[in-house]
């Protein structure tokens, strides 16, 4: 049975791999649709709520359709490099699926600085002056929330870097 430096055997990785992170890369499809489609929704979820939600400015729905862009396409390309690579496994090309799980890891390491640049996105934005409330403890705890995901992020990218 043979390890990876991590210490992980190899093949549970293999197998494992391709299903927790396609499950992590469709969170992040359904997460980019959803802030293209309903923006109002999506600017909340992300944690910078629109100043007014019943009538938001041109420019704050061009932020967050294009922060749903961003998600939409990274997720896409994540999810096809992730059955390019377990296709080649399973036709037995074990050198030409970790060269493409390599750059699988290099892309989740790519959305692991996208979710801390989200936190502290979310963060400066919840020290606003003008910020009142439930929006500053949205904004706050949706920093938070960016900073935990970047752990997981990080975490599968070692994991496909390595094995």
């Amino acid at each position: 049975m043979s390890t990876t430096t991590l210490g992980l055997n190899t093949a549970t990785l293999r197998t494992t791999l391709p299903f927790l992170t396609g499950a992590l890369q469709t969170l992040g499809a359904f997460g980019g649709l959803y802030f293209l489609l309903v923006p109002v929704e999506g600017a909340k979820l992300f944690g910078t709520p629109f100043q007014n939600p019943s009538s938001p400015s041109p420019t704050e729905t061009a932020l967050i359709k294009s922060n749903g862009i961003r998600n939409f396409a990274s997720a896409v390309v994540g999810l096809r490099l992730i059955n390019y690579a377990y296709t080649l496994e399973t036709q037995g090309n074990a050198a030409a699926a970790t060269a493409v799980g390599h750059a699988v890891g290099t892309l989740l390491f790519i959305g692991t600085a996208v979710a801390l640049s989200d936190a502290w996105v979310c963060n400066e934005y919840a020290k606003q002056p003008s910020l009142k409330g439930d929006d500053r403890e949205l904004a706050q705890n949706s920093s938070t929330g960016h900073m935990v995901m970047s752990v997981p992020i990080a975490l599968l990218g070692l994991a496909w870097l390595y094995s």
